[in-house]
């Protein structure tokens, strides 16, 4: 048994004894199970559909050739940019529209 092997099954014996969840892969060799990352989720500023409600109210009925300004009000502007164009690209698909920040509104143009 060399060196490494040893090392190894010292450092597994330690971590069993702590009772740490771990996964080793060595020489084809495989100990423990395999560990997902958990995905941290940002908290939101505002609720649930907040924004979304926001934006659609001055986009709903935007023709081709049309535009429109979205206020940014109580929201913070990169958040109604951000949700503009998720909500835009959903609904009339990428390349539809094009966009406009101002510091306190957004402009969108509808292409097609």
């Amino acid at each position: 048994m060399g060196i490494q092997n040893i090392a190894i099954e010292k450092a597994l014996r330690l971590l069993r004894a702590s009772g740490a969840s771990y996964h080793v892969i060595h020489d084809d060799k495989e100990w423990g199970e395999a560990i997902k990352p958990k995905r941290v989720k940002k908290e939101s500023l505002y609720p649930r559909g907040a924004l979304t409600a926001h934006v659609v109210k001055y986009v709903k009925d935007i023709k081709p050739n049309q535009t429109a300004k979205i206020p940014a009000g109580e929201y913070n502007i990169d958040s109604v940019r951000s949700t503009t164009t998720g909500y835009l690209s959903h609904t009339w698909g990428n390349g539809s529209y094009m966009i406009h920040k101002e510091p306190t509104y957004i402009e969108v143009l509808r292409l097609a």
